[in-house]
């Protein structure tokens, strides 16, 4: 796999490609499971359909970030996994609510 496109992923969370290549996910990201996507992306291996969730993440190691992640059945017990930070929009949204239910 090409570095270059871990790259968006290692500017996000500080992890470098050779830290994430050849690792298992709950290992490199423990927050995983505890945010929910480890389910999401159980479901999508049972049920074959994509699965889309925007979960709140945080880990031991003390990186944080609101996620919208998708993930999409490739091939027998593969998955491809596309996540963005959503924290900003995140932010807006819970400001807008608590404006206004004053």
């Amino acid at each position: 796999m090409p570095t270059s496109i871990l790259l968006p992923t290692t500017a996000l969370t500080g992890h470098s490609p050779a830290d994430i290549v050849g690792t298992r996910m709950l290992t490199t990201f423990p927050g995983n499971e505890e945010a929910g996507f480890l389910a999401l992306y159980q479901q999508v291996i049972d049920s074959e359909k994509p699965g889309r969730t925007t979960n709140y993440y945080q880990d031991q190691d003390g990186f944080e970030a609101w996620f919208e992640v998708s993930a999409v059945r490739q091939g027998t017990g593969q998955l491809v996994v596309t996540f963005s930070d959503v924290a900003a929009a995140q932010k807006y949204s819970s400001n807008y609510a608590s404006r206004t239910k004053a």
